[in-house]
């Protein structure tokens, strides 16, 4: 298989997160530097606590910039549908604005009528509290404008993989029991496309709040059976390795990168699991969660491209079996493979111009590079 195209850059992850959330002050990440699991959290804690709070009611012009289309309509990520229908629309648009436009003022018996104001992280988990007292009520972060019907339906119950739906949204978002061993209660499913950007969020959750997660546990059925009662790593363990594998099958995208910036320029702190996707395996480990983590450590490397393949080098890798795989931005895998690194490791893949993730793990150790492909 040939890369295609007659002009291909890669650019190395911190790199290509040093262009794309320029928004972020300069040495805003230096106290995390060479820091893992619960040191590495503990310190982005400090580092996006206190950040500032927002009224319930300027959630709805605050999503004007963090959850507009480019057409200027609702990214409403319950409706959405990531890869598209065959004339590439959604099955149903939200306008921004009360009147007119498509806000809730009530809730409505049927998808597709208005949006509101969703808790990805349910309030009863947390104890809910108001707007006034709690900051995490409008924390943007894991706050989104949703259909209101898929919202309601969502409910309380924790999100999951679901083999048999009993209830399914236009765009595919399923309600039925989990099918992940580990818990058989109701479970929601969002689309395949924002699984990771929801999973970021948790993890941002469970950092910005880990004072307070811990005791969270006993406060609601569906809560108690995602948390763990601690404060790490925080999620029970069928949740934590759902979160991880879709961190991972679903990599950061440029909606989540303009999403950053766009809250960062509201309520002045960063989801650090967005701008640096690294922290996830540094701080809990990875898909292979089996109880308390290992945590490879980032090692350095690089990647370029070579007479059609891509060819990368982790010297601190050298004369080990690694994985190595290849994603698009919604976490499509391109190409696995298992092998011993030595030298420049080969790999010769056919992709379209886009967005592309480099993965090469060791188990002891990771390395992970973003790539843009672009046709002259």
């Amino acid at each position: 298989m040939k890369i295609k195209g007659n002009t291909i850059f890669f650019i190395l992850w911190m790199v290509f997160i040093t262009s794309a959330s320029a928004q972020a002050p300069a040495g805003y990440y230096d106290q995390a530097a060479n820091l893992t699991g619960t040191q590495l959290k503990t310190t982005l804690q400090k580092i996006i606590r206190g950040h500032t709070r927002r009224t319930y009611d300027n959630l709805w012009t605050d999503f004007y910039s963090t959850d507009d289309k480019p057409n200027n309509t609702v990214w409403d990520i319950y409706s959405d549908i990531p890869d598209g229908t065959p004339n590439g629309n959604p099955p149903y648009v939200f306008e921004f604005g009360a009147s007119p436009g498509n806000q809730c003022a009530t809730t409505p018996g049927t998808e597709g009528v208005c949006y509101n104001r969703e808790h990805t992280f349910p309030k009863s988990w947390w104890g809910g509290g108001t707007a006034a007292a709690d900051t995490m009520y409008t924390d943007l972060f894991h706050l989104y404008p949703t259909d209101s019907k898929v919202n309601s339906l969502r409910n309380n119950n924790p999100y999951g993989n679901v083999t048999t739906a009993t209830w399914t949204s236009q765009n595919g978002s399923k309600l039925g029991t989990c099918s992940i061993p580990g818990y058989s209660g109701v479970a929601f499913e969002p689309p395949g496309g924002y699984k990771g950007d929801l999973a970021r969020n948790y993890f941002y959750l469970a950092t910005r709040y880990e004072n307070r997660i811990a005791s969270w546990k006993g406060l609601s059925v569906e809560g108690g059976g995602v948390l763990d009662g601690s404060s790490f790593p925080c999620f029970e363990p069928w949740f934590l390795k759902m979160l991880l594998e879709w961190n991972n099958l679903d990599p950061v995208s440029q909606k989540e990168i303009d999403r950053n910036n766009a809250v960062y320029a509201i309520q002045h702190n960063r989801n650090p699991y967005i701008d640096h996707p690294e922290y996830v395996t540094a701080v809990w480990g990875n898909g292979e969660y089996t109880g308390i983590s290992v945590n490879p450590s980032i090692s350095k490397g690089s990647a370029f491209v070579s007479d059609g393949y891509v060819q990368i080098s982790v010297p601190s890798m050298e004369g080990r079996q690694v994985e190595i795989g290849i994603f698009d931005t919604i976490g499509k895998p391109i190409y696995k493979t298992k092998q011993f690194m030595s030298g420049l490791v080969k790999v010769q893949v056919s992709t379209s111009p886009g967005i592309y993730i480099v993965r090469v793990n060791s188990g002891e150790e990771f390395f992970e590079t973003k790539c843009v492909v672009s046709r002259k």
